[in-house]
């Protein structure tokens, strides 16, 4: 499955709410298929979005199993730090239930 943000957030996916819409679209297709976020035509993507878009899959997986089911492309420019920071931040709250 291929999950188009600019179609969903238009340039700037910086909200919550709209990582919310991307939440939705991806559903459970994760579970049983790959999901591939494009990131085509945005031109910035933050620690929040990506938290609410797929931060609840990032917490459920290992790293080896993310990166089978999660993939991204053309990701705009400082997404690999916008991408470690939450991941960073969810593993650090799944540790601490533990």
């Amino acid at each position: 499955m291929i999950v188009r943000i600019s179609e969903i957030s238009g340039p700037k996916g910086l909200t919550r709410e709209l990582g919310d819409k991307v939440k939705s679209q991806i559903g459970d297709h994760w579970k049983e298929d790959t999901v591939t976020l494009d990131f085509e035509g945005v031109t910035v993507a933050s620690p929040s979005f990506l938290d609410e878009a797929v931060g609840h899959i990032v917490q459920q997986l290992s790293k080896a199993e993310l990166s089978l089911k999660l993939k991204t492309q053309n990701e705009p420019k400082d997404f690999e730090f916008a991408w470690n920071s939450m991941v960073q931040a969810r593993r650090m709250r799944a540790s601490q239930k533990r």
